[in-house]
């Protein structure tokens, strides 16, 4: 072992966890009271004081099957991709105690595999849609997309009857006598940088829909290619806490990645 090195500890602080350490300091032999009768001795930096969770959802496999080696050393420089992962996060944090079952680890396996290629796809998809789309034809491409991510009924409602939004999803209400959920969306296919005029839109989107048949819970203005600026996001934050619901801003990255995943799922 060299200064620098992390050295895994099992079973410490209890059966079941593990505590990864930085050695810090050169070897050295000294039997005294502080260490019983072990007299070798290698100065360390704890890392995680708490420990982690032998079944923690971000140990790996491989790195979990040689917690049951019997020898007093062994190499984890196979399983560093997984260390640095462990120790990327806060190391006092309890989070890392938390075991997971097989499947929940599954779970969290194959999202990250799938969230990749979306990634990858939303960043193409900005790329080359706007060649192919403008102005309200953004609204009509959004629809199919939205139908297959939630089980809702998806309304378009632009043009001379959108009363603020050009989208409206409802959520059935299973409850006696009670108002459907709705969110109005608003859909803007703008660069740059969006300003506050869309404010009054998104108010009146709210108000005349939550004045007739639905619950409103939340408005959110999906922009193509544009950032929100500082008067928008306070203007929008005003009317969150004037009306009691989310307003919300989505701008590219968030638009395209609904895209990806609803045409994903209808292939």
């Amino acid at each position: 072992m060299c200064i620098g090195d992390i050295v895994l500890v099992p079973n410490m602080p209890a059966d079941g966890l593990f505590t990864l350490c930085r050695v810090t300091g050169d070897y050295y032999f000294d039997v005294s009271s502080e260490f019983d009768d072990f007299g070798h001795v290698r100065p360390v930096e704890v890392l995680t004081p708490l420990g982690v969770a032998n079944e923690h959802k971000l140990v790996n496999a491989g790195l979990r099957r040689s917690l049951r080696y019997q020898g007093r050393l062994w190499r984890i420089q196979a399983y560093a991709e997984c260390i640095e992962k462990l120790l990327a996060g806060d190391y006092s944090s309890s989070e890392l105690l938390k075991s997971s079952s097989a499947a929940g680890r599954a779970e969290s396996i194959v999202s990250d595999v799938v969230v990749e290629p979306i990634g990858i796809m939303a960043k193409r998809l900005s790329e080359s849609l706007p060649m192919g789309l403008q102005g309200s034809e953004w609204e009509k491409a959004i629809l199919p997309a939205l139908e297959v991510l939630f089980p809702v009924t998806i309304n378009h409602t632009g043009g001379v009857s959108e009363r603020g939004a050009d989208i409206e999803v409802v959520i059935a209400n299973p409850f006696p006598e009670g108002k459907d959920w709705m969110i109005p969306i608003q859909v803007k296919d703008h660069c740059g940088e969006e300003g506050s005029d869309v404010i009054l839109q998104l108010e009146k989107a709210f108000l005349s829909r939550s004045q007739e048949t639905a619950n409103v819970i939340a408005v959110i203005l999906l922009v193509t290619d544009a950032d929100a600026s500082q008067e928008l996001q306070e203007e929008m934050q005003k009317l969150s806490g004037k009306h009691g619901v989310p307003f919300m801003y989505c701008g590219r990255t968030d638009f395209m990645r609904v895209l990806a995943k609803g045409y994903l799922k209808r292939i």
